[in-house]
């Protein structure tokens, strides 16, 4: 991280997602273009907002926005209820000044996969957002699977845009609710699990992109390995929820 180069962002669109996440967009008046790959992330912060020593403390967001999107930036980011970065960010105006850095991460699409398989928890969502636009944008040949869980249908982020990609030929997208707690939700409630993957996984050649809370990625994980698939084909991010 020593080596990586720091920004002045502006935010130029807020984007209402949920009840408790936002998409922000930041724009770079400084350069023309930021490169990055699919499923990079970036250190993010507020001068503002500093610990004991004056230090401004620093927080990784994964980037959504595709890298053929050179102008701006699309960060995901879910209220966590301690007072932390990501609260700041909830009251956040269309103008603020963030601090960048990066991009930083591995998690990213190797070259020439034949089919992906991305499954994600919660906001674990947003990096394999970021992958498939990318795939997207590059006309991917391939076919495309999604395995989505999230807590309640409020907490269903980039509805409209996965809605739309359940209509393409070459995807195939599954979404589950964790907690019944509407009785409007006609789709999976529960968990994806080993029989989940069991019947969605119908390619050999195929690689898996896994992000999520800590627990959620070891679990598909192991999933996973007792289906016999190596681990080179497994690609994950997580963190301690």
């Amino acid at each position: 991280m020593l080596d990586a180069k720091r920004y002045n962002t502006v935010i130029k669109e807020i984007i209402e997602e949920s009840p408790t996440t936002k998409i922000f967009r930041l724009w770079f008046p400084e350069i023309s273009e930021f490169t990055f790959k699919a499923g990079q992330f970036v250190m993010v912060w507020d001068e503002e907002f500093k610990n004991e020593k004056g230090i401004p403390i620093k927080r990784a967001y994964s980037i959504t926005s595709s890298p053929s999107e050179k102008r701006f930036i699309e960060l995901c980011v879910k209220k966590s209820g301690n007072m932390a970065l990501s609260d700041r960010f909830m009251n956040y105006k269309i103008g603020k000044a963030i601090g960048v850095e990066g991009p930083f991460g591995k998690f990213i699409i190797p070259d020439n996969i034949k089919n992906a398989m991305f499954i994600a928890g919660g906001t674990g969502i947003a990096p394999l957002i970021c992958m498939i636009r990318d795939l997207q944008s590059r006309k991917f040949k391939g076919k495309i699977y999604l395995l989505y869980s999230f807590k309640c249908p409020e907490e269903f982020l980039y509805k409209e845009e996965i809605t739309k990609l359940e209509t393409h030929d070459n995807a195939n997208v599954l979404l589950f609710v964790t907690e019944n707690m509407a009785s409007e939700w006609k789709g999976n409630i529960g968990r994806i699990n080993f029989e989940t993957l069991k019947k969605q996984i119908n390619h050999d050649d195929m690689d898996f992109f896994i992000c999520g809370p800590f627990d959620f990625v070891s679990s598909i994980t192991r999933d996973l390995e007792n289906l016999n698939f190596k681990s080179e084909k497994v690609h994950k991010e997580a963190w301690q929820s």
